[in-house]
């Protein structure tokens, strides 16, 4: 005796995709360096942990308030080698005008190579 299912025809659910290439940029962007205090003059001693926003494949990412102005930010530690935080590091310095990244503010790096 054989079993035939009946699956109920889903409705075709279309998103319609966003036009990227208005929101690219048409010239090359400059090469970007590492700093070990950020764009704008942040230190990672000025930082103090909140709260763990969330874990991920490449570390963990904290809630931080800068100690003088109270200002909030997203701090990412990367537990992986120099060459993959440098490669997020480009992408998020090239990403400040795509509507679904964060703001980018600088990068620090321990002595012992790690980000």
């Amino acid at each position: 005796m054989a079993l035939i299912r009946h699956h109920p025809r889903y409705p075709n659910l279309r998103l319609p995709l966003l036009d990227l290439f208005e929101r690219r940029s048409v010239f090359p962007l400059p090469a970007t360096t590492v700093k070990s205090v950020s764009d704008n003059g942040i230190n990672i001693g000025d930082l103090e942990k909140l709260l763990i926003l969330g874990h991920g494949n490449g570390g963990t990412v904290y809630k931080v308030c800068h100690k003088d102005t109270s200002a909030t930010y997203a701090l990412k530690i990367i537990r992986s080698n120099v060459h993959r935080a440098l490669s997020e590091i480009s992408i998020l310095r090239r990403a400040t005008h795509c509507p679904y990244v964060v703001g980018f503010h600088g990068s620090f790096q321990k002595s012992n190579d790690k980000m």
